[in-house]
């Protein structure tokens, strides 16, 4: 495989998909609908696709836990439901909030389950307890998407008041607001792998950001879509991001470089929502055409066969592509029915098409059928709107022909082989070279933080230690003394002067009269 291409179809529900999530072994997807269903459908052929009723109005979100024995459903009738993922589909109900519950998150644990709701409020719960938490308020709207960060420590949120907002779990306080939105923040995604230190949202204004949390600013900008950008979601290594809009369309980015590396377009309306599977091989999507498609997405190994091999013709890669999207395709259908799910007439053969600077961009709301948007050098369409502001166009590959001198032949730039230079695929590898450079600063910089907060927790306690003793041995020495402190007027005044601990404590008492006394000590 060297795109990403349709893999399955899963037709059952009656109303717009809302959610989708892959069970932890990625033997099953999850997926809600407006119909007020959830379904959880099984990719081995025999086995049937469990159908789950009991909410009374539209499912807006569903999760599994990360162990993968409970999903977790929020409906618009205010409710909570969490399932047992097998034939019976028990449940048990959660009462969560006073309007529709537009989203739900576990954490990484398991042990806690977030909710937001239209009642401007998240909630935190305690599982299996389903004991209530705490509850966080703040927006002046709709609240549409939460998610805790990968360490638990913070919550982010999207509302309908345009802004993102952070939470500290233990303060349950507020500790930063996003404003740089112009519309409806639709979804947020914390990166899976840098402790949350990265967030990820998207919104009605058609573009996607990515968020600096503890700088607290706006690392970049993507003009992502011709309509509104509806989901958003890392891949488990972090390297990539998807979004989905109501353009038709799932757009595969490479958050290193900021670029789209493919556009999706398989669904028959906009795109409501669409998740990455924890082995990194697969994407599920959701849409209002009651559709959850499954493609396979291997963005890695996608990369390692195109990179490589920048020189590919164009027309043999289209060739390509269009027979293996067609064989795929060709078989949905049938997989589908081994669901012994009831299926609507199949849609048009979905087509892969790699364009050309020559071909004329595709309306945003063509149908059946997905474009694919390689990133190798030879073969890249023009970036346009689908790059992020802070992060410029490559340039182009310069000129290496020397000036004509007298008695000097021109010559081509050629290796000692023969061949010809690639400026660009150079480039490129410098780039990744430096990306990974950084990374690695990052995860330093990261590393020393933990250790300075370790050393300081050692020092407080090896002071407080200290201080125990130097009282003990004040009050065996001062055996002659009226011990009569006053509390109002003992302090104790700590200060690191020239990596030595300066210790001074002020202590009044009375001595053989009205005296004030002080201690001074260092410690190494």
């Amino acid at each position: 495989m060297t795109n990403p291409s349709l893999e399955r179809t899963f037709r059952g529900h009656k109303s717009a998909v809302t959610g989708v999530s892959f069970h932890p072994s990625v033997q099953q997807v999850a997926s809600c609908s407006l119909d007020g269903l959830v379904m959880v459908w099984n990719f081995k052929p025999q086995l049937r696709a469990f159908r789950f009723k009991g909410h009374g109005g539209p499912v807006h979100a569903v999760t599994f836990s990360p162990t993968g024995d409970v999903l977790a459903s929020a409906s618009q009738d205010r409710t909570v439901r969490l399932w047992t993922p097998t034939v019976r589909g028990d449940s048990v109900t959660i009462k969560a909030h006073a309007g529709a519950v537009r989203s739900v998150n576990f954490s990484a644990s398991g042990r806690e389950l977030l909710t937001a709701s239209d009642d401007m409020s998240l909630k935190v719960w305690a599982l299996p307890t389903r004991r209530f938490r705490c509850s966080l308020t703040g927006h002046s709207n709709w609240v549409r998407s939460a998610q805790f960060s990968p360490d638990a420590r913070r919550i982010a949120s999207g509302s309908d008041d345009k802004t993102v907002k952070l939470w500290d779990t233990e303060t349950k306080r507020c500790t930063h607001t996003f404003f740089e939105h112009s519309g409806i923040v639709n979804s947020v995604a914390f990166h899976p792998s840098d402790n949350g230190n990265t967030l990820a949202s998207c919104s009605y204004d058609k573009s996607v950001n990515l968020w600096d949390t503890r700088a607290g600013r706006l690392m970049h900008h993507y003009k992502a879509h011709e309509a509104s950008a509806t989901c958003v979601a890392f891949h488990p290594t972090g390297n990539y991001l998807l979004s989905t809009s109501h353009d038709n369309s799932i757009k595969l980015w490479d958050v290193r470089e900021g670029q789209v590396l493919y556009t999706l377009q398989g669904h028959d309306g906009a795109v409501n929502c669409a998740e990455f599977s924890q082995d990194c091989k697969l994407l599920a999507s959701g849409a209002v055409d009651s559709c959850v498609l499954v493609w396979e997405a291997d963005l890695d190994k996608c990369l390692q066969i195109e990179r490589p091999n920048p020189k590919v013709e164009a027309t043999t890669v289209v060739e390509e592509r269009r027979k293996s999207a067609s064989k795929k395709a060709g078989n949905c259908d049938d997989e589908a029915r081994a669901a012994n799910m009831p299926m609507s007439s199949p849609p048009p053969t979905p087509t892969s098409t790699v364009p050309t600077p020559q071909q004329k961009p595709q309306h945003p709301y063509a149908a059946s059928k997905y474009e694919v948007r390689p990133m190798s050098s030879t073969i890249r369409s023009p970036v346009s709107s689908d790059t992020a502001t802070s992060v410029p166009p490559p340039p182009p590959a310069m000129s290496l022909e020397t000036p004509k001198s007298p008695g000097r032949e021109t010559r081509s730039p050629t290796s000692q082989n023969g061949t010809t230079m690639n400026g660009r695929y150079s480039m490129d590898n410098t780039l990744q070279h430096i990306v990974g450079q950084l990374e690695i600063i990052t995860r330093t910089l990261s590393v020393l933080e933990k250790r300075i907060s370790i050393n300081e927790d050692r020092i407080c306690e090896r002071c407080a230690e200290v201080l125990v003793k130097y009282f003990d041995h004040v009050r065996e020495s001062l055996t002659n003394a009226d011990w009569r402190p006053f509390q109002k007027s003992n302090r104790l005044d700590i200060a690191a002067v020239n990596g030595h601990l300066d210790v001074c404590i002020y202590w009044r008492m009375q001595f053989q009269g009205n005296t004030q006394m002080w201690w001074s000590f260092y410690l190494d």
